[in-house]
């Protein structure tokens, strides 16, 4: 790495793994919020909330997996 910026060279999959995994735990954190904020405190703008955070976190999950599935593409060709 040279200031700050990937050369190519590295490996860059355990970081997509990693990017994958916090978007799981985002997405079911979002879930649970939207499942419970307007049963259990009457805050429907917590349940809407919840809702976005899900969404968010499936989206970054769909695209760490699709650059992880680019990358094991690319190193399968090696």
């Amino acid at each position: 790495m040279r200031d700050g910026q990937p050369t190519g060279g590295e490996d860059r999959r355990p970081v997509y793994r990693l990017i994958k995994s916090a978007m799981a735990a985002d997405m079911a954190l979002g879930l649970g919020l939207a499942a419970i904020g307007e049963p259990l405190f009457g805050m429907p703008s917590l349940a809407l909330a919840g809702g976005l955070i899900a969404v968010a976190g499936g989206a970054g999950w769909w695209w760490a997996s699709r650059r992880l599935a680019v990358l094991e593409e690319g190193a399968g060709r090696r």
